[in-house]
């Protein structure tokens, strides 16, 4: 079984890593900085080849659509927008209605950075600002980080994981 994306299982590697090589093209790493934000330290890591036999892996086409809509509308956190046949149907509205956070009772810690450009900071303010269960909201303390570096970045663990753990502790 494959478990790598078919449609970039080939390109990605190939035009970013030529010949087999580790250090990541130059116009391969402003596609992937341009859509993720700079990275910490990861440019010639090993993870990175990898990555990008897998990218955009985990992500659905539905999951894009719907980013794409928040993006567009640029002002909350809505359900997914079906039209106006099916949101009339599904939500009773023309327009997809607002996730209700207030429902979100759990302890949620929010970790973020100045340079993800997949979740802007002054959003997960907002979004943090919305959460009654907010136990904690971490800046981190890195120059650079992005939204791939929670998974990717060597740094993660004294960046961000051992401080999450410390958190969650707090609440087993």
């Amino acid at each position: 079984m494959r478990l790598e994306n078919p449609f970039t299982r080939r390109p990605y590697p190939d035009l970013c890593f030529p010949n087999g090589s580790y250090n990541m093209s130059a116009a391969c790493w402003k596609f992937v900085t341009d859509a993720q934000g700079p990275f910490h330290s990861v440019k010639n890591n090993t993870y990175m080849p990898i990555l990008m036999r897998h990218y955009p892996g985990g992500s659905s086409i539905g999951q894009l659509v719907h980013f794409g809509q928040l993006i567009i509308r640029g002002d909350g956190f809505y359900k997914y927008d079906y039209g106006v046949e099916r949101n009339l149907e599904l939500y009773g509205t023309v327009y997809p209605p607002a996730y209700n956070l207030t429902n979100v009772q759990s302890p949620m810690f929010i970790f973020y950075c100045k340079n993800d450009y997949q979740a802007h900071y002054k959003d997960v303010k907002k979004l943090a600002a919305d959460l009654p269960g907010l136990a904690g909201i971490f800046l981190t303390p890195a120059e650079t980080f992005n939204h791939l570096d929670i998974m990717y970045e060597e740094a993660a663990a004294d960046l961000v994981y051992r401080r999450l753990i410390d958190q969650m502790t707090k609440y087993r």
